[in-house]
């Protein structure tokens, strides 16, 4: 896909985030903000997945959520390690 320019104005401490934010995740501030339009674009607010994940959302038919779907796999995992894990 060819790329554009976009130019955007904010206030230094904004600006600062942003590089902070970036930077922890990895990723340019230009990737961040086609990350955030692009999930605004579909709709997919509230979400707390990341972009990898999300383009695999729908492919598994289930009545469960995506946090109760991860939940389920994290305790599954934490009780191979202790069987205390989960309360049971």
């Amino acid at each position: 896909m060819k790329s554009g320019k976009l130019t955007l104005s904010m206030d230094a401490e904004t600006t600062r985030l942003a590089r902070m934010v970036a930077r922890k995740r990895g990723k340019s501030i230009s990737a961040l903000v086609k990350e955030y339009i692009v999930r605004e674009a579909r709709g997919d607010r509230n979400v707390d997945v990341s972009p990898e994940v999300a383009q695999w959302i729908g492919v598994i038919d289930s009545p469960k959520t995506y946090r109760q779907l991860r939940d389920e796999r994290i305790m599954d995992r934490l009780k191979k390690i202790s069987p205390k894990a989960g309360g049971d």
